[in-house]
C-alpha cells in the first residue's frame, strides 16, 4: 500500500484485511487508479459505500474478490457492476451468511458482458432461470461456480458445459464457446 499511496506504477494488485482498511481505502480509490484486481478478506473494515467508490475511480478493476459478507448483497453487485462493466472476475465468498438474489446476478448480465468467471459460495438465492440469463449474456463466460441447488439440468445452458461436483458443496460449470 505505501508504493500505491505514492503514485508508483506498481499498484496493480492489493489485499485488503486489516482494521485499518477503512482509513486507507478513500486513499486508495484516489491514488490507485491503476488497481486491476482487489481482494477484501472477511476482517476488512471497509464500507460498502468506500468498495463502490473504489470500482468508480478504478477504470482498470477487473477482478475483485470479496469474503467479506457485510459487504456482499444486490445493492452492491448492482453498484459495482453499473460502476465496472469490465469486470472479468468476481468471487464473493460469503459462507452461508450472505443473500444474493435474482437482482444482483441480472445487474452482472445486464451491465458486464465481459465476465469470465463468477464464482459463488455461500448461501445464495438465485434461481435456475436467471443463471441461464446470466450465460447467455454474458457471451465470454467460460467459468461459473455455483452452490450445489442452483442448478436442476445442466442442458438449460444451451451451449456445450462440461460439470464437475467440488468437496466444498459447490458445482463448477465450464463452457466452451
Amino acid at each position: 500500500i505505501s508504493a500505491c499511496l505514492v503514485g508508483s506504477e506498481m499498484c496493480i494488485r492489493d489485499r485488503l484485511y486489516g482494521n485499518n482498511d477503512h482509513v486507507l481505502m478513500p486513499l486508495i480509490s484516489q491514488y490507485c487508479l491503476k488497481l486491476e484486481n482487489v481482494d477484501i478478506s472477511e476482517g476488512s473494515t471497509i464500507t460498502p459505500e468506500q468498495l463502490l467508490q473504489l470500482a468508480q475511480n478504478c477504470q482498470h478493476l477487473i477482478t475483485i474478490t470479496i469474503s467479506n459478507y457485510r459487504l456482499i448483497s444486490d445493492n452492491m453487485m448492482i453498484g459495482m457492476a453499473e460502476r465496472r462493466s469490465n469486470l472479468k472476475n468476481i468471487t464473493l465468498w460469503g459462507y452461508d451468511e450472505f443473500v444474493l438474489t435474482d437482482v444482483g446476478l441480472l445487474a452482472l448480465s445486464k451491465h458486464c458482458p465481459q465476465l469470465e468467471e463468477l464464482v459463488l459460495y455461500g448461501g445464495n438465492t438465485i434461481t435456475e432461470e436467471v443463471v441461464v440469463q446470466l450465460v447467455q449474456s454474458c457471451k465470454q463466460l467460460r467459468t461459473l461456480r455455483l452452490p450445489v441447488n442452483c442448478m436442476y439440468e445442466d442442458t438449460v445452458f444451451k451451449v456445450p458445459v462440461e460439470v464437475e461436483l467440488k468437496n466444498d458443496g459447490t458445482v463448477l460449470y465450464s463452457f466452451e464457446r
